[in-house]
C-alpha cells in the first residue's frame, strides 16, 4: 500500500490527488493526521534518565543512557521506552562480552538489537537526507545507442541498376 511508513514511497499530497482525480476525504492528509494522533502515547514522560532496573555493566549502561538521552531530547522517554532502552543495553552488553572474548555475535543477537532500535522509533520522524530517490527501472528498456554492432556490406551494383 502506497504511503505507509514501510513501503518506501511517500504519500501523494492532497493537491496531487485532486489534480489526478483520486482524492478521497477519508484518505486525506487531515484524516491520516487524525489517525496518527490516536497512536500518540499519553502518560508519564521522564525528564531525566531513570536508573535502570536491570543489572548492566559499564558498556550496557552507556548504551542505555545514550538511547535514553536521545529519547528525552525528542520527548519520547516513557516507562515503556525506558524498558526498551534497558533491553537494548542488555543486548549490547551481551554482544560486547562475546566480542571481547573473541567470539562472533550471533545473528539472533543482531536481529534482537535491530528490532529494539526499531521499536524505540528514534529516527521515524527524521528528515530524509538522501538525494532524489533513484528509479530502479531507469536502465531498463531499449538502448539509447543508435549504432548497431552489426555492419551491413554495401551493395555493389553491376552498373546496370539490377541487384
Amino acid at each position: 500500500m502506497a504511503g505507509n511508513s514501510n513501503s518506501g514511497r511517500p504519500r501523494k499530497s492532497d493537491e496531487e490527488k485532486k489534480r489526478d482525480g483520486t482524492f478521497r476525504p477519508d484518505r486525506s492528509a487531515a484524516a491520516y493526521a487524525e489517525k496518527d494522533a490516536n497512536k500518540v502515547i499519553t502518560g508519564l514522560f521522564f525528564s531525566e534518565v531513570p536508573v535502570p532496573s536491570l543489572p548492566l555493566d559499564e558498556y550496557g549502561k552507556a548504551t542505555y543512557e545514550k538511547w535514553a538521552r536521545l529519547l528525552i531530547d525528542q520527548g519520547k522517554l516513557t516507562s515503556v521506552t525506558a524498558a526498551h532502552c534497558e533491553s537494548l543495553g542488555l543486548i549490547d552488553m551481551r554482544i560486547n562480552q562475546k566480542v571481547t572474548s573473541g567470539k562472533v555475535p550471533t545473528a539472533d543477537d543482531m536481529k534482537q538489537r535491530t528490532s529494539v532500535i526499531r521499536m524505540l522509533g528514534v529516527a521515524e520522524n527524521a528528515p530524509v537526507i538522501a538525494g532524489k530517490a533513484k528509479n530502479r527501472f531507469e536502465g531498463a528498456g531499449f538502448s539509447n545507442s543508435r549504432s548497431s554492432p552489426f555492419r551491413l556490406r554495401p551493395l555493389r551494383s553491376s552498373g546496370s541498376g539490377e541487384l
